[in-house]
């Protein structure tokens, strides 16, 4: 995405933060306090005006507030990360992980049956 293309951007009216709650985080960042933003699906083409089409991802992100001596924000740097892979890792390492214990569950079930006729 370009600059240009940005225009007129303002992480702090961001629409799909607003929707999820995070604009308070956001602000605390600004307000001079290290913040880190949990992932959260995010299309910019939903937040950015001029851009016609976006790519929807997982982002988090890390808000870092740059102070003077006297501890005043002077700017903030704000990174974000595409975390997706990571985060449909996990999604499918969970659904083996429930599929799995849903099988060891049926196994119990029919290890305990066995047991029952074998009188143990």
């Amino acid at each position: 995405m370009s600059l240009a293309a940005v225009g007129e951007y303002n992480i702090l009216r961001d629409p799909q933060l607003a929707a999820q709650g995070l604009l308070p985080a956001v602000a605390c960042g600004f307000a001079g306090e290290p913040t880190t933003l949990s992932p959260i699906r995010y299309d910019p083409a939903r937040s950015v005006a001029d851009l016609e089409h976006g790519v929807e991802r997982w982002v988090r992100a890390i808000i870092y507030p740059v102070q003077d001596d006297a501890a005043r924000v002077r700017e903030v740097v704000v990174q974000h990360e595409d975390v997706t892979e990571l985060v449909l890792a996990q999604g499918l390492l969970e659904e083996r992980v429930a599929l799995r214990k849903g099988g060891m569950r049926d196994l119990g079930g029919v290890g305990g049956e066995g047991r029952e006729r074998l009188g143990r």
